[in-house]
């Protein structure tokens, strides 16, 4: 799961059941965009102490589903930034549109748990990131400035399109 990749943006307005794209909702995005740097330093940070390789490394035979991930060219595994990021932007997404809240939060558990079962971290890597996550998400909320941001969010999902993937998904190609 590439992060940034518009596959993952448009999981996160399914889940949200509304098109938060940036010019539609662009407090939503920095919101996110401001997550992620944060999450990507912390968990470098921490990486780079614990120095743990991932699964796969050292293994000739071993297999991922994640076409980046190569011994030459991949981070530390623990903890897992994808884990802490999932969490956090399910987390911030749920209270943006919290009639949504479960759907949201499963997609942030998601990230975490693909990596797992692509093979580039271990279980524990995973829990480290989601309780790095949780220790960020209480700093964020005690911040009044993120509460503010969040509010506007709030007021811009409020004003979104909604979105039906399930009826979209069921629905034939027309444009053919």
């Amino acid at each position: 799961v590439h992060l940034r990749s518009p596959e993952v943006a448009k999981q996160l307005w399914c889940a949200a059941g509304r098109t938060l794209s940036p010019d539609v909702a662009p407090a939503f995005n920095r919101l996110l965009m401001r997550a992620g740097a944060d999450v990507s330093n912390a968990s470098d940070a921490s990486k780079l102490v614990t120095k743990r390789d991932r699964p796969f490394v050292g293994d000739a035979d071993a297999r991922t589903c994640d076409p980046r991930a190569t011994q030459a060219t991949i981070s530390y595994s623990y903890p897992s930034g994808h884990a802490a990021l999932g969490v956090i932007w399910g987390e911030i997404a749920a209270e943006v549109v919290p009639g949504r809240a479960r759907e949201l939060r499963a997609l942030g558990a998601e990230f975490g748990d693909n990596r797992i079962i692509c093979g580039v971290h271990y279980p524990s890597d995973i829990a480290a990131g989601r309780q790095m996550a949780a220790a960020m998400l209480r700093q964020m909320r005690a911040n009044p400035a993120f509460r503010a941001d969040v509010e506007a969010a709030k007021a811009e999902a409020a004003k979104a399109a909604p979105l039906d993937c399930a009826q979209a998904a069921r629905s034939p190609d027309r444009s053919e």
